[in-house]
């Protein structure tokens, strides 16, 4: 079942899922289609079996990112993050193309049920840094928009970096990105 996922997981990052037929998966693994749906009913279930798992390896990577920048500043604490969201495509290439792209560019035949999905696992990822925000707004390190103002500029920000990696197929590094990085923080810390 690992060797299909895999195998599916490449298809879907080079050809999206409406580009990959079930027989193109088991053609590239040499087994029959009925072995396939021995362990998933349909296409659509193994595509969101792997952006399940993509989603929450995701997120307990940023929740361990979080912690382990928990003692830092408000800044570095945000950098952290961000950082982390430039570097996720140098980690695993296809799981950060099979969530990036998925998130901002649904499957157009799942396209509702792929973008409710999306925002729900992505609202998670808010809740883990909501507090940062929060702290830096009380601590006056960030302008005092309102939180909710402060999670509308960092989903921007986000976005923006997540369509220039799909459009570079990874090949910026996080220096390049820096520039989102520094023009956001001029915009949201009180002292710049």
């Amino acid at each position: 079942m690992d060797k299909i996922l895999q195998v599916a997981k490449v298809l879907f990052c080079e050809r999206g899922f409406d580009g990959t037929s079930v027989r193109d998966i088991t053609n590239s693994l040499n087994i029959t289609p009925g072995a396939l749906y021995a362990h998933f009913k349909s296409k659509q279930e193994l595509f969101f079996s792997l952006l399940f798992t993509v989603w929450d390896d995701f997120i307990k990577s940023i929740h361990e990112t979080i912690n382990d920048n928990s003692h830092r500043s408000i800044q570095m604490q945000l950098y952290g993050i961000y950082a982390f969201y430039v570097n996720f495509d140098k980690n695993d290439h296809y799981n950060s193309t099979l969530l990036l792209r998925n998130f901002i560019f649904p499957p157009y035949s799942l396209n509702e049920e792929v973008r409710e999905f999306s925002i729900e696992k992505y609202s998670i990822v808010i809740e883990k840094v909501k507090p940062i925000f929060i702290d830096g707004i009380k601590q006056g390190v960030l302008k005092n928009y309102g939180l909710n103002k402060h999670i509308d500029f960092f989903n921007t920000l986000i976005k923006s970096i997540a369509i220039d990696i799909i459009e570079s197929n990874g090949t910026k590094d996080l220096e390049y990105f820096d520039k989102y990085w520094n023009t956001y923080w001029k915009e949201i810390s009180e002292n710049y």
